[in-house]
């Protein structure tokens, strides 16, 4: 049959196609970033967050296409929402 959803995505020599991370990479990224948000601000202190962590790409998905652990880190939602630069007007339904 087919290759797993795992499979694809783990896979380094083609471009990822889907956002979606393997559960087994997910947990890796955890583990790595010691299960907390790794934003360090301008005063050079990390975020100390541990509760809604995202799987944030370093590198834009929409162009680099990677799922690989390299390029993921945990971010919360407050952190994630200043690294990518605020909300865009259409996130604000300001039409």
């Amino acid at each position: 049959t087919g290759k797993s959803r795992s499979a694809e995505v783990t896979e380094k020599d083609e471009p990822a196609k889907s956002r979606y991370v393997a559960s087994e990479v997910r947990g890796r990224v955890h583990e790595r970033d010691g299960y907390q948000c790794v934003y360090v601000g301008l005063d050079g202190r990390r975020c100390t967050a541990r509760v809604a962590l995202h799987i944030d790409h370093k590198k834009p998905f929409g162009i680099f296409r990677s799922n690989d652990e390299a390029d993921l880190r945990l971010l919360c939602a407050l952190c994630r929402y200043r690294h990518n630069g605020g909300m865009s007007r259409g996130m604000l339904n300001l039409g």
